[in-house]
Order: C-alpha cells, then structure tokens, then sequence
C-alpha cells in the first residue's frame, strides 16, 4: 500500500495576561500551553490524502476573550476543549 506518512506535534505556551487594555481583575488569564497533533497519511501519487488530528489534546481550559465591565463585573468567553477529527483530500 505505499506512500508516505508525516507526524506533526506542536504547542504554545503563554504566561499570566490581561486580555484587554485596562488590566481589569476578571481579565486576567493566567499561564496556560496548549498543544496540538497530526498525522497524515499521503498516496504513492500524492493525490489522496487522510489526516487524523486532535487540537488542545490536554483539553486545556482557558480564556480566549475576556471584558471588564467596572462595577458590573466581567465576562469572559473561553477557547474550545479538546477537538479531534478526520480530513481526506483529494488534488485532481
């Protein structure tokens, strides 16, 4: 069955941050790394293609969005959880 197989691992690692300008307390996102894997499996011709992948497989929890409101308080959105999937390429 042939072709060629390339793994690929990554991550990021970020320290304490505020998210936004004024430094408010409910902005404040403290130090986190995500990371991130892939392999992919291509055809002896190079047309057909299968990656299998995981994004944030240590499912880390963090803020990727926050907004001090003063008195009222803050709100934050966070970043996606762990996320796997399958892609399949083909190139005429």
């Amino acid at each position: 069955m042939g072709g060629n197989i390339s793994l690929q691992l990554d991550g990021v690692f970020y320290d304490d941050q505020y998210l936004e300008v004024s430094n408010g307390a409910g902005t404040l996102q403290e130090a986190y790394g995500t990371h991130n894997a892939r392999i992919s499996w291509w055809g002896m011709d190079e047309k057909f293609r299968i990656t299998a992948w995981v994004r944030n497989y240590t499912d880390e929890e963090y803020k990727g969005y926050a907004l001090d409101l003063g008195i009222l308080g803050a709100t934050a959105t966070y970043a996606p959880p762990r996320m796997y999937g399958l892609t399949a390429g083909y190139h005429f």
